[in-house]
């Protein structure tokens, strides 16, 4: 399925007209292609979409997910801690003005305030979901994790060699301080063996 085929399906599952939604799309496409996201971009949201398609059997309102999913990194400005509560708020707007649906948009924004990965517990099924759906890329072979990585780097290309490393550290240890990096147990079983071991082994090329 195409990206623009799984967003008319998407709409027409909400009982949407998708013509309705063309400069909403338009913009959509615009943030995901910026030429300066060399990693948030559209092959994340691809990425995120293909792992979506594997688990949404297991999900309550597999549609939130899927709506969250598009607008999850819609603002992505690597200086800020605002992008997911910036990106959450234009979603709820969309589902209020376009669908008329107060608590679609509401389960929406809380979906896509999982993916800022601050909370561990106490999170709703389908936001552990979308939080794991988000890390999938730790758990990748190495050559896409490489590829990750340096493609991370480039985004904070404004930060000198040092200052990046400690950083950059700080997110990878906080991932592995955990019990599981991955909160349900699909992701666990597939990808947690592999996602420490690409975080071990970057930590310690880190350090060097």
């Amino acid at each position: 399925m195409d990206i623009r085929e799984r967003w008319d399906k998407l709409l027409l599952r909400l009982n949407s007209n998708p013509i309705m939604w063309e400069k909403v799309y338009r913009l959509i496409l615009l943030q995901y292609t910026d030429a300066k996201r060399t990693y948030h971009n559209i092959e994340h949201l691809n990425c995120c979409f293909r792992h979506f398609d594997k688990v949404k059997t297991l999900l309550t309102n597999p549609d939130a997910v899927e709506f969250a999913l598009w607008f999850h990194d819609f603002v992505y400005v690597p200086s800020s801690v605002s992008n997911e509560v910036l990106s959450a708020n234009i979603a709820r707007k969309y589902c209020r003005d376009f669908l008329g649906q107060e608590n679609f948009g509401e389960e929406v924004f809380q979906l896509i305030i999982a993916t800022k990965h601050l909370e561990t517990t106490n999170l709703q099924d389908d936001c552990e979901f979308i939080a794991d759906i988000d890390l999938a890329i730790l758990g990748a072979d190495l050559e896409n994790f490489v590829k990750y990585e340096n493609n991370i780097r480039k985004e904070y290309s404004f930060l000198g060699e040092k200052q990046y490393r400690s950083e950059r550290l700080k997110v990878l240890s906080s991932f592995i301080m955990h019990d599981y990096i991955y909160l349900t147990p699909y992701f666990r079983k597939s990808l947690e063996d592999k996602a420490r071991r690409n975080i071990s082994c970057l930590i310690k090329c880190l350090n060097k």
